[in-house]
Parts: structure tokens; C-alpha cells; sequence
């Protein structure tokens, strides 16, 4: 097996319909290049999904997809293009595909943390993006890096879910519309004690 190089990996993933930049990309590849087990909620096409296989040195990744809300792309054609990407995504990363809501494979047997990483680019509404965080917070490690896309003006419901649950401990990546936080200590986020009882 030929072992592509990052730039490699970018340039091939830019032919993958998405939305993610390539500094997006560049900054996905890195970030999980430690992560054993990495969640990605919202795969579309599977750009970011290639990268962060081929970021991964081995491991796992849980990719979830509703398709709903797919706008001009027809589901089928998505979904043909996921399962493309994964056959040329790194062998060493099992990767399964579950179509679900984040909320309903959130609470699967084999969606259990925890998971060193986490990448949110689900539905871009308040409620689904807080949702969305709220399922996989508790999930993941102590330490673990949880990181979303479309923290910009044109998607106030990102903006707003990220503020709400994480305040100002999270960064964005400089040019890009990409929000990341290390995972703390569980009281820091004010939800968690209600979620867990």
C-alpha cells in the first residue's frame, strides 16, 4: 500500500464535494494525528472523513449521517460518494457508517466513549449543534479534542451552541471557520451534571 503524503491527502480530498477549506483540512489532519478513536458527525460526501483517516496512524472512526437536509445533492449520490471514500481512505482506521441522528448513535453500544476526538458538522441550527455537543461531550476523554465547522456569521446557530455550552474556552483556527476546545473537567460545563443525572 502506497502511504500518501499530507499533501497528498489534502489535494485528493479537495475533489470530494464538501464545504471544508483546505486550512480546514490542514488543521483536521493534524489534530487527530494521536486520536485512537475519533467521532464525526455529519459526513456529507466525506471529505473531512478521508483526511482524518489519513491523519490517523491506526484506529477508529464512527461517522454519522442523518441524510437529511442534504440540499441540492441527491442522498443517493452521497452516500455513494461516502462509501467511495472509505475504500480509499487508511486501511489502518476501521471506519463504520451509521445513519442515524447524533442524539439516537450517541447512545448505541458501539458508539461509546470514549473517544479522543470529535469533529461537529452536522445541521448548523442551534438546537441541533447543542445537541449534538451535549451527545458527545460526556463521550469524550479527559484531554480529548473536540472541534466543529461553520463557526461563522452566516451560521449564528454554531456560534450560539458553541457559547453556550464551552463560554469562552474554545479557539478557532486564524482564516478558517473552525472552532476547537480540549475537553476539561466535566463541572466546567454546566449541562453535564443535568445530562447525567
Amino acid at each position: 500500500m502506497t502511504v500518501l503524503t499530507k499533501e497528498q491527502v489534502l489535494l485528493f480530498a479537495c475533489e470530494i464535494p464538501g464545504q471544508t477549506w483546505y486550512r480546514e483540512l490542514s488543521f483536521l489532519y493534524d489534530a487527530v494525528a494521536e486520536s485512537k478513536r475519533h467521532v464525526e458527525v455529519g459526513v456529507y460526501c466525506g471529505r473531512s472523513l478521508f483526511v482524518a483517516s489519513h491523519g490517523m496512524q491506526s484506529g477508529e472512526i464512527i461517522a454519522i449521517d442523518n441524510r437529511q437536509g442534504m440540499g441540492v445533492v441527491p442522498v443517493d449520490f452521497a452516500r455513494d460518494m461516502t462509501n467511495l471514500v472509505i475504500r480509499h481512505a487508511n486501511p489502518k482506521v476501521n471506519i463504520t457508517l451509521i445513519e442515524a441522528s447524533s442524539v439516537d448513535a450517541s447512545r448505541r453500544r458501539e458508539c461509546q466513549g470514549p473517544f479522543d476526538s470529535a469533529f461537529i458538522d452536522g445541521d448548523h441550527s442551534f438546537e441541533y449543534v447543542l445537541s449534538d455537543i451535549e451527545s458527545w461531550l460526556p463521550q469524550m476523554r479527559i484531554g480529548g479534542l473536540m472541534m466543529g465547522h461553520d463557526y461563522w456569521a452566516a451560521h449564528l446557530g454554531v456560534m450560539d451552541a458553541v457559547h453556550k455550552v464551552f463560554g469562552g474556552c474554545c479557539n478557532v483556527v486564524r482564516d478558517s471557520r473552525l472552532w476547537h476546545t480540549k475537553v476539561g473537567v466535566p463541572w466546567t460545563y454546566p449541562w453535564v451534571d443535568e445530562v447525567s443525572g
